[in-house]
């Protein structure tokens, strides 16, 4: 019983993953680099404080410290160990995991019909 009940959650979490990736996909890009209120890239130098660069939004009209980079140029998500940081996987893990719940009435037969075919051999 109890191994049953892992191989559903198993698939149910597989299933959840790989429409989650499907619907919302995956680009390479540069993080921090963007207002963290806003997400506008059209910002200007606006002073130093306590010796770190001050940034004012022209968008939101918000200020903000200079944020460390994080660059993600991953083909596969979650493939590496730097990816635990990334903002794009952590999106896709709690898309994942409200994908999850949603899958939770689903039988397994509902969930395999879903998941892709392996290739067969000819």
């Amino acid at each position: 019983m109890i191994k049953s009940d892992f191989a559903l959650i198993k698939l149910r979490a597989e299933v959840a993953l790989q429409q989650v990736l499907v619907e919302h996909g995956h680009q390479p890009r540069v993080y921090g680099r963007e207002c963290p209120f806003c997400q506008s890239t059209d910002f200007v130098k606006c002073g130093v404080e306590n010796g770190k660069q001050r940034y004012g939004c022209c968008r939101c009209k918000r200020r903000f410290h200079e944020r460390p980079v994080f660059k993600c140029d991953c083909l596969v998500v979650g493939q590496v160990p730097k990816c635990q940081d990334c903002p794009q996987f952590q999106f896709h893990l709690q898309a994942a995991e409200q994908r999850v719940k949603e899958l939770a009435d689903w039988s397994v037969e509902q969930l395999q019909g879903v998941l892709p075919q392996p290739p067969q051999p000819k």
